[in-house]
């Protein structure tokens, strides 16, 4: 007995197979105001959480729409943060941003290295800079 396919069958088959494969890569958000953390998997809803409430107590979440992204790959945390690129050549700024990256793998992410990711509204990389704890005491932490 020979198994026959029609095409809508087989463009089924396909479209089901992209979207297994593509389902991590969309994005959830969680809403802190208007601001919002989107994240995609493995970064967990629980991390998504805790960046976005220490956003919120540090100030960065201002409940105007700001949006952030967090993903993570090769066991180091991306955080996407929208800013005006004029002041990305600022030294000043650029240093708050790695003070942030050692700061962030701290206090949000157990100690894990992070690349802050410094894009446009549309989260378009145009610098990144990576921070965290040496790794040998990265392997001490232990979140409360």
């Amino acid at each position: 007995m020979q198994l026959r396919f029609s095409p809508f069958v087989v463009f089924l088959l396909i479209i089901g197979i992209t979207c297994l494969t593509s389902c991590d890569t969309v994005p959830q958000e969680i809403s802190f105001g208007q601001d919002k953390v989107l994240f995609t998997h493995p970064v967990t809803q629980v991390v998504a959480q805790r960046l976005g409430e220490y956003l919120q107590n540090d100030g960065f979440f201002k409940n105007e729409g700001t949006k952030v992204k967090v993903s993570l790959s090769n066991d180091t945390f991306q955080v996407y943060l929208p800013v005006d690129t004029t002041i990305l050549p600022d030294p000043a700024f650029l240093s708050w941003c790695q003070g942030n990256t050692i700061r962030w793998s701290w206090e949000v992410f157990e100690g894990k290295p992070v690349t802050l990711v410094l894009a446009d509204a549309d989260f378009q990389a145009k610098q990144w800079i990576t921070g965290g704890p040496p790794p040998e005491l990265a392997k001490t932490f232990k979140r409360d």
